[in-house]
């Protein structure tokens, strides 16, 4: 491994491949995934995360020797047996334009944008202005991400996650496959 200035470290895997990772995450049973586990912290080096699984604490680092290997000082090399319960996440690329769609680009800047998505995700149903404005702001942002997959060719289906109740404001589920 080595450190990096912008917030993650180079891992060289087996085979030579060169990964920038940024953190890990325990990898529940099942296949879901859970709490945290490290995290390259600010100003450089790993930092442990706190995990909360059902309201237990989870320490998951202590005895996995490739995570307690990220989390020591320095660089070096060292061998791991590859673990099926820890996943290691790489940094994503720079921000992603908004709006996404060609459609809502010519009518929407970036900033106007980047407030309506805020209201969209902060708008809870129990609002006095939930359905006027929040709900709106929603719309508008769903409706974003709808022409954007269309405009690359897929039909594009939103569903409503059943069983969230109706307290529950992030309950669309946009569906695509390719035309």
């Amino acid at each position: 491994k080595s450190a990096e200035a912008d917030g993650c470290a180079t891992v060289v895997l087996g085979d030579g491949a060169r990964v920038e990772v940024f953190g890990a995450q325990k990898i529940q049973p099942g296949g879901t995934p859970g709490p945290y586990l490290l995290a390259f912290g600010e100003g450089g080096g790993y930092k442990r995360c706190k995990g909360n699984v059902s309201n237990v604490r989870w320490r998951g680092v202590e005895g996995v020797p490739v995570l307690d290997f990220l989390l020591a000082e320095g660089g070096g090399s060292a061998r791991f047996e590859a673990r099926l319960d820890v996943l290691f996440l790489r940094r994503s690329g720079g921000p992603l334009p908004r709006p996404r769609s060609r459609w809502l680009q010519g009518r929407l800047s970036q900033e106007d944008f980047a407030l309506l998505a805020r209201l969209a995700d902060d708008g809870q149903p129990w609002h006095e202005r939930y359905e006027d404005l929040f709900l709106l702001a929603r719309a508008v942002v769903t409706l974003d991400r709808t022409r954007w997959a269309e405009e690359r060719g897929f039909d594009v289906k939103r569903l409503r996650i059943p069983g969230l109740g109706p307290d529950y404001a992030k309950d669309d589920l946009l569906i695509g496959r390719p035309l």
